[in-house]
């Protein structure tokens, strides 16, 4: 039945802009600078599975400034040349992925991390400052979900305290997005989970809450709200099988404007052991369920070895 539930709002997904799908969600803001900000961290995942961040370093504005640049600067021949191709690293073509089957997702990205990056070569200054802003914003967001994931130890969530002190900074990435405009036969991005352990989200269009982001509550989509300059961060698969916290069932649409967001992904060390997870889990988790038209019936042991196979099940031609 909740696997039946993923695919029925998968669909749904395409009835975009209808006024059922209006409601505004407040996101709990955390002061993530506070010692004293576990409790409310993860009160807030166990709840609705999200939270709006305050002090955590990363410069909103500059950050999607950059991301504008790079994506609207950068020619297509360029773009075809430095295409990740399933690397995880350089531009994704419009509908290169789809999270869910069926669905067809209106927007380009590029994708990038602390190492092997494929950065556009050319000489223009604009793309050589916009590279040093996304930079040091992928170098914040990864000090703000290692603060989070602190904070989430020290108020009992023991199971993660030597999660992410192998190779998780190398593997932590960020997904640059460029959404259409509305189209009939489109959406954002489809209903799913995030995969990891930890997802963080700046977009042009979350203050007021008249954004595109949208969070399944008790059945119901609701417009993410956060403060201005916030993050946005919702828990993940792996810490809802570590941590016993809800991992948000989301989707973004699309509206009458174009859109542009960053999304940070924080995972666990990739040698790490996949959680066991209750008949629940398995059955709500995007990374425990069948994103493709066939899988394989044998789940890998470790969390490098998942995310690898779960990136092949959601490529599209």
């Amino acid at each position: 039945m909740a696997h039946r539930r993923l695919i029925v709002s998968a669909v749904l997904a395409a009835a975009i802009l209808s006024d059922e799908c209006g409601n505004k969600l407040d996101l709990h803001t955390v002061d993530i600078s506070s010692s004293d900000s576990g409790d409310e961290l993860l009160a807030a995942f166990r709840g609705v599975g999200a939270a709006a961040l305050v002090d955590h370093g990363v410069d909103v504005d500059a950050t999607l400034a950059a991301g504008r640049a790079l994506i609207d600067k950068t020619s297509a021949a360029t773009k075809r040349r430095l295409n990740a191709k399933g690397s995880q690293r350089g531009y994704l073509a419009r509908g290169a992925e789809a999270g869910a089957l069926g669905l067809r997702e209106a927007k380009e990205g590029f994708a990038f991390g602390a190492t092997g990056n494929h950065w556009p070569l050319c000489g223009a200054g604009h793309l050589r400052r916009a590279r040093a802003v996304l930079e040091g914003a992928h170098a914040n967001f990864t000090r703000a979900a290692r603060r989070v994931v602190a904070l989430a130890v020290a108020a009992g969530a023991t199971r993660l305290e030597d999660c992410c002190d192998g190779d998780a900074t190398e593997e932590a990435l960020s997904r640059l997005f460029a959404y259409d405009a509305y189209a009939q036969g489109f959406t954002g991005s489809s209903p799913h989970t995030d995969w990891g352990l930890l997802t963080l989200v700046v977009a042009d269009d979350v203050a007021g809450g008249a954004g595109a982001l949208e969070f399944d509550d008790g059945g119901v989509w609701r417009k993410a709200s956060a403060p201005r300059n916030a993050l946005i961060v919702n828990a993940g698969d792996f810490m809802a099988l570590a941590a016993n916290t809800a991992s948000p069932f989301h989707r973004v649409v699309l509206g009458p404007e174009k859109r542009l967001s960053l999304v940070y992904f924080f995972y666990p060390d990739s040698l790490t052991p996949i959680p066991p997870a209750t008949e629940s889990q398995k059955q709500e988790l995007s990374v425990l369920l069948c994103q493709a038209e066939t899988c394989s019936t044998e789940r890998p042991g470790t969390f490098g070895e998942l995310i690898a196979s779960k990136w092949r099940e959601v490529s599209r031609s």
